[in-house]
């Protein structure tokens, strides 16, 4: 007998988006590197195969382990099982099969501590539920309306209506210091995501108020002009939020993660360079999935290896980089020998020009503490998922801060693995600053209240 919820259309949709993706891998044979190595496109064959099977195995509509998955599949073998068999140069530099091979014996190592963690805490009798509404005052929303138009007039008055949409011109400048302007400017991005939740998730429906508070948040992270994985975190978190019930069904999440990752964000990196009239004048010209993935936009897999490499010739740095992630508050006027991201200190000791790259998460644990740093960062992001999964999917009312921080977690979980680890830690801050000043302010209320 079939099984209906198997001919499910956006099941189909899912399989035919796979089938073309692999289909892409098939036509770069004619280009292939004539030096491939057998064990080489082996390892590459297991971790695509883990990948696809916790993918398939995870039953919830979307989860920060699903997430985990993707990432892998897409980063950690459709983009380099291509850039091998073409014998792609990234970053100009040249690379050995070694390299590769490495690489990937250091991925399914960090593939075996987080599955090993992963599933030494149960997640069963999850009841599947991210149905929710939020109760406020009227006053309050009325308070965050103002203060979120507030927000979008300074950021016109500081970049126009023109900056907003084009990367090139969208340059803030509240604050000389780089970090202190970061955290305003990101906070003003993220406070109408907020006062948009409060007015959408008390009746779980849009209203005019709601409709100019998107618009206003659209604008405020426009795609082509802002950092894609800040846009890919707020835009995935709004979606899986406004269209729960669609979600709940068949693989939207899946389908919406590999249209993002292997369209959408290589379409993007053009806006880096060229301003909205550019693209006016001359139009956008679409590269194919295989040239996409043959691009920096793809660099994360090629910063394990070259981690691997910095640690051979300088050896590991004992944390140093992760304090600096940590303590990214302090301001280098105040602490001048304060660490630069990890992506940024590879590429500079390697002697490349351009230092604003990635450094994946097991990267960082790699070049903070060895393999054991891979063991330690690894257990770590598996309890999170994992803990954060089964809360998020389990009825329970007590947890409503993580019930409208969770589904953004999704886009900020992948540029973590992404990297570099200051960066993402950066922007997670910056985004959690609402919900944690929300939190306190509660958190004072309820200790007054007992002291009285």
């Amino acid at each position: 007998m079939i099984n209906r919820k198997a001919i499910n259309p956006t099941n189909i949709i899912y399989v035919i988006l796979i089938i073309f993706l692999f289909l892409n891998i098939f036509s770069v044979i004619n280009y292939i590197n004539a030096t491939i190595e057998p064990l080489v496109i082996l390892t590459f064959i297991l971790i695509m195969l883990i990948s696809i099977f916790e993918i398939i195995k995870d039953k919830l509509p979307y989860s920060l382990n699903k997430t985990f998955w993707y990432y892998n599949l897409i980063f950690n073998f459709f983009a380099p099982m291509i850039q091998y068999l073409t014998n792609y140069e990234m970053w100009g530099r040249q690379t050995e099969s070694f390299s590769y091979l490495s690489a990937n014996l250091l991925i399914l190592f960090s593939f075996l501590i987080y599955k090993l963690v992963y599933k030494s805490i149960s997640k069963k009798n999850i009841e599947i539920n991210n149905s929710f509404s939020i109760n406020v005052p009227s006053i309050y929303l009325i308070i965050m309306f103002i203060i979120s138009i507030i927000c979008y007039g300074l950021a016109v008055n500081q970049i126009g209506f023109l900056g907003m949409l084009s990367r090139t011109e969208n340059s803030y400048k509240f604050f000389t210091d780089s970090t202190t302007n970061t955290i305003v400017t990101h906070l003003i991005k993220c406070i109408p995501v907020y006062t948009f939740l409060l007015f959408f998730l008390k009746k779980r429906k849009l209203n005019i108020w709601s409709i100019i508070l998107l618009i206003i948040i659209i604008l405020l992270n426009f795609p082509t002009s802002t950092t894609r994985f800040w846009m890919g975190a707020i835009l995935i978190g709004l979606f899986l939020l406004i269209f729960y019930k669609l979600v709940n069904k068949g693989r939207v999440y899946d389908i919406l993660i590999l249209v993002i990752f292997t369209i959408i964000f290589p379409m993007l990196f053009v806006f880096k360079f060229h301003d909205i009239n550019y693209f006016l004048e001359n139009g956008i010209e679409l590269e194919s999935i295989t040239e996409s993935f043959n691009s920096v936009d793809y660099d994360a897999y090629s910063m394990i290896y070259r981690s691997i490499e910095y640690v051979d010739t300088n050896g590991i740095i004992y944390g140093k980089q992760v304090v600096g992630s940590v303590l990214f508050l302090i301001p280098r006027s105040i602490w001048p020998t304060k660490p630069y991201p990890t992506g940024e200190l590879i590429a500079s000791s390697q002697g490349q020009n351009y230092t604003n790259v990635s450094c994946p998460f097991v990267s960082e644990g790699y070049v903070n503490f060895g393999v054991f740093g891979v063991v330690i960062f690894q257990a770590i992001l598996s309890l999170i998922c994992s803990k954060l999964d089964k809360i998020y999917w389990t009825r329970n009312d007590k947890s409503i801060y993580l019930k409208i921080l969770y589904p953004f977690l999704m886009g900020f979980l992948i540029y973590f693995l992404r990297g570099a680890l200051h960066p993402a830690v950066v922007y997670l801050f910056c985004f959690c600053i609402p919900i944690l000043f929300i939190y306190f302010i509660n958190f004072i209320k309820k200790m007054r209240g007992k002291m009285i």
